[in-house]
């Protein structure tokens, strides 16, 4: 209950606001600037997948567009990884190739042993880039 609470809390827009500041925790507030400053060019009908997504802290910047979560939720013993809509490793994400148009994988690289077979999954989950940009 407390830790619910506390998630809530901590995800409050303006309790960000403060504690990711540049001044206070200047790593976060880059990843959710960058974050706020792309998002809005995914479109409506186009899909994302939030590969470790862990306690989905960043999935209500995505309520305008199909958003899918992934994480192989081991992490923390005090995360709740009930929402978590596929529960998997990075390296065999059980989805088709060529079936989302995003890919968002923050913090989560530099826990890995083969990145390069992380990278080799996104490109086979990404649609090809043809109509794009």
């Amino acid at each position: 209950m407390k830790r619910e609470f506390l998630i809530k809390f901590l995800n409050n827009t303006i309790i960000q606001s403060i504690l990711y500041s540049p001044l206070i925790d200047y790593n976060q507030w880059s990843v959710l600037k960058l974050m706020k400053d792309n998002v809005k060019k995914i479109k409506r009908d186009e899909k994302i997948i939030n590969i470790g997504a862990g306690e989905l802290k960043y999935k209500k910047y995505f309520n305008h567009c199909k958003y899918v979560s992934n994480d192989l939720c081991v992490g923390d013993n005090q995360w709740f990884y009930n929402e978590i809509d596929i529960k998997s490793s990075i390296y065999d994400i059980p989805v088709e190739d060529e079936s989302f148009d995003f890919i968002l994988c923050a913090q989560v690289l530099g826990h890995l042993e083969f990145p390069d077979l992380a990278f080799k999954k996104f490109n086979k989950t990404l649609k090809k880039m043809e109509n794009y940009y």
